[in-house]
């Protein structure tokens, strides 16, 4: 060989050792507690949208009726609207919205940011689908501000037969009229509505035992399962290993902590956060019930989403005295930080259509509704332990909700 040869090779290979060297030293940086501000482009995947199409309730307008639903029952549905929506295929921007006699609605109780979705400068908590011949609309405005208004316009069969599918969703049969004087509410003249059963998924044999809790919460433990420790203490089960604790509260709360101090990404987005909550709640085999997103507050770097239940597409409420009592305003609370789900705690109950219904009578409704005073009104079932679950009102007044018991004539079958 060479001299010359010689000296590229060794030119070579003191540059693949130089690079060898940057690289073990990029990557000791990285697990440690070092951030820098390196980022990299990434290509949202469509379930990394999923906070767009998790409304806290979707209605469905008919002329001057419409109905509420509350859950998945549109879910089957909901994977070609992402699709179609990412494909951003014709967007235009109008400066005013339309009056709609027909439409389906997706409520949000927070503002969503455009660029997440449609790469375009808008907040909005309303996507509005309608359909014109056969051509359905896709719209994206604030509530507050309707002028401006981005659309997306498709005409192919998919889309519509989605839309005629949503459009039908009559889950509940409970219509809803609104009316210059106020809301009606139209039920039928007799509207059977199941009872509902609370039940404790924790209960082996009618009872809590350590053992059957053990084998319920064995998902959040990402690590080996051997090396769980549990203990009994003032009626409150314990079950942790390095990094993981859950705390069963026999009042009726589940809770969950993580501890690891791992460097991750916190520059994640609101839609990757959400993501990361809602890949957690899959862990917990133990819920049984539809549940939507209420809201979200952010805390520092802390991010928390509050979800609650459904059933037959109807809300289910904490009535003040179990809020109270739970010191919870939500069923689920779960709190994303540095990327990792950090804290989760829920009320542990399951809700379940009873074999036995409830048959209400539509009596003095109307009048019922004239006295009450209310922006916006809606029937849901209320949560509370020391009675029978019933119906209720919902009432919005400015900042302030609140519960009113039905006057519905009931007769137990």
């Amino acid at each position: 060989m060479t001299s010359r040869a010689k000296n590229i090779l060794i030119l070579a290979l003191s540059i693949l050792v130089l690079w060898q060297s940057m690289d073990l030293w990029v990557n000791s940086i990285a697990k440690s507690n070092i951030n820098f501000n390196i980022s990299f482009e990434k290509k949202k995947d469509l379930n990394e949208l999923e906070l767009y199409y998790t409304p806290a309730r979707i209605v469905i307008k008919k002329d001057r009726e419409y109905y509420v639903i509350y859950g998945d029952e549109y879910n089957a549905h909901i994977n070609i609207l992402k699709r179609k929506i990412s494909e951003k295929k014709g967007i235009k921007e109008i400066n005013k919205l339309e009056y709609k006699k027909n439409s389906i609605e997706f409520e949000y109780k927070f503002l969503l940011q455009g660029k997440e979705l449609i790469n375009k400068d808008i907040e909005f908590n309303r996507i509005r689908l309608s359909k014109e011949k056969e051509k359905i609309n896709i719209e994206m405005y604030d509530s507050e501000n309707k002028e401006k208004v981005y659309v997306l316009g498709y005409d192919d069969v998919e889309v519509v037969k989605m839309y005629d599918a949503i459009y039908e969703l009559n889950v509940n049969e409970i219509k809803y009229k609104k009316n210059r004087g106020g809301y009606t509410i139209d039920i039928k003249d007799k509207q059977e509505v199941n009872n509902i059963e609370v039940k404790n998924p924790y209960l082996s044999k009618g009872m809590v035992v350590r053992s059957s809790v053990k084998e319920k919460v064995k998902g959040f433990f990402t690590k080996d399962t051997n090396t769980i420790e549990s203990s009994v203490k003032d009626e409150i089960i314990t079950f942790s290993n390095a990094y993981t604790v859950v705390r069963y509260y026999m009042t009726g709360i589940l809770e969950y902590g993580y501890y690891n101090n791992e460097f991750r990404d916190n520059k994640l987005s609101i839609v990757e956060k959400f993501t990361v909550a809602k890949e957690f709640l899959k862990k917990d085999e133990s819920i049984k019930n539809s549940y939507y997103l209420e809201n979200y507050e952010e805390k520092d770097d802390k991010i928390i989403f509050n979800f609650n239940y459904s059933i037959n597409g109807l809300p289910i409420y904490l009535s003040n005295e179990q809020k109270d009592k739970y010191r919870m305003e939500n069923f689920l609370e779960i709190t994303v930080e540095n990327g990792e789900v950090t804290k989760y705690k829920k009320i542990v109950y399951n809700f379940i259509k009873s074999n036995k219904s409830m048959e209400y009578k539509q009596s003095k409704i109307e009048e019922d509704i004239k006295k009450m005073d209310y922006d916006e009104i809606e029937l849901g079932y209320d949560f509370n332990l020391e009675r029978e679950i019933t119906m209720y009102w919902k009432l919005w007044k400015g900042e302030r909700t609140y519960l009113k018991s039905t006057k519905f004539e009931r007769t137990k079958n």
